[in-house]
């Protein structure tokens, strides 16, 4: 799943390549042409492959897959010139007040059996991946590396991501299966110091025994600092 500007042909091809489905978005003005279903003539020559050019305004050959106040979802599999593919197209209409169509997206996916509610779930959930890239900069060092050879550099990105996979693991355990989860790496680091401090100074007290207690305590001390969910 990519944003609209990686639907370049190199990256289609090279994820399709290794049987992977790719999904994105297309452009407004995205050159796409109807297959033709019907009978064909008895004549020489080769037999009609399209149907015409789609226009968004009409979708006269797409299929209503649902429909509430406020957004229509149609589907069709559809003819990519750019790609020389068959692609599945879903056009996402937004819905006025008055029942028009005030505007659309124009959502695809290479595997041309995949249903259209899978393709538009997978694309709406792209952004999910920003949060992985944001907590592996801010709180887990990945660009705070001096190393040059590509060897390297992917070492230290695996240790990063191996990390923050660890984080989720534990806050998934914590949470008893991830109902109502709300994952905030900073938050496990302030928990992890203050978990860290509480040892320290009852150890200097000769009270490492009683460190466990330190979780049931109505003051929740270990959770100082955290951030309301």
């Amino acid at each position: 799943v990519a944003d609209g500007n990686y639907a370049k042909e190199l990256i289609v091809e090279t994820v399709t390549e290794h049987g992977l489905p790719f999904i994105s978005r297309f452009p407004h003005n995205a050159n796409l042409k109807y297959l033709y279903t019907g009978e064909h003539s008895r004549r020489r020559g080769r037999k009609k492959k399209f149907d015409g050019k789609v226009d968004f305004s009409g979708l006269r050959h797409f299929n209503l897959v649902s429909e509430t106040s406020n957004e229509r979802v149609w589907t069709q599999v559809v003819w990519s010139v750019q790609w020389a593919r068959e692609v599945r197209a879903v056009v996402i209409q937004q819905i006025g007040k008055k029942g028009q169509a005030i505007g659309y997206a124009v959502l695809f996916s290479t595997a041309v059996t995949m249903p259209a509610h899978e393709v538009i779930a997978l694309y709406r959930s792209r952004f999910e991946i920003e949060l992985i890239f944001r907590d592996a900069k801010q709180f887990l060092g990945s660009q705070d590396v001096q190393l040059r050879s590509q060897p390297g550099i992917e070492a230290h990105w695996n240790v990063v991501l191996l990390t923050l996979n660890l984080c989720r693991l534990e806050a998934l355990r914590a949470a008893e299966g991830g109902q109502n989860l709300v994952f905030s790496l900073e938050d496990m680091k302030r928990r992890a110091y203050n978990a860290l401090l509480a040892q320290v100074i009852l150890s200097k007290l000769d009270l490492s025994a009683r460190f466990e207690e330190l979780e049931h305590l109505p003051s929740s001390p270990l959770n100082f600092g955290l951030k309301a969910a």
